[in-house]
């Protein structure tokens, strides 16, 4: 039988011990995201999106478009970008979002692939069939967040 006196403590210390392990978990996740450069894209709309992006990809010396990934309406999708093998991204990123009624993109061209899944290295100057206007971002590592509404 435990003293009255000790059971007290030994609860405390059991609290205590459990509310640090959770602080340090979720010190390990933050730094863990933190080393990551993740966009996470909100479709906001009532329709199916497919995104596209455009990186700067330092292992090729090249803009490179990549895409498209469908995204369901009112969902996220996640895309960890790298600048160089397992290094972080961090700087220019393009965006577009396209459907058969949404067309976002206003700022710079890059060739693109429309009906199939893709990878294009230097999507800037290339000659393609297919181009399509981009909007620009600047990314960081973490989780960039970013929406699509209507």
């Amino acid at each position: 039988m435990l003293n009255q006196h000790v059971a007290p403590v030994l609860i405390i210390l059991s609290i205590l011990l459990l509310t640090t392990r959770c602080t340090i978990g979720e010190e390990v996740q933050s730094e863990i995201e933190k080393s990551k450069t993740t966009v996470q894209i909100r479709n906001n709309t009532k329709d199916t999106i497919y995104q596209i992006f455009v990186y700067y990809d330092q292992e090729n010396s090249s803009w490179t478009s990549i895409g498209h990934w469908k995204i369901a309406p009112y969902s996220n999708f996640n895309k960890e970008i790298f600048a160089d093998q397992d290094k972080p991204y961090k700087g220019r990123f393009y965006l577009k979002a396209m459907n058969s009624a949404l067309n976002r993109g206003d700022l710079k061209y890059f060739c693109i692939d429309p009906t199939n899944t893709f990878e294009i290295l230097n999507s800037d100057r290339i000659k393609c069939i297919d181009k399509a206007k981009f909007i620009r971002y600047y990314i960081k590592p973490g989780i960039n967040k970013m929406i699509i509404n209507p």
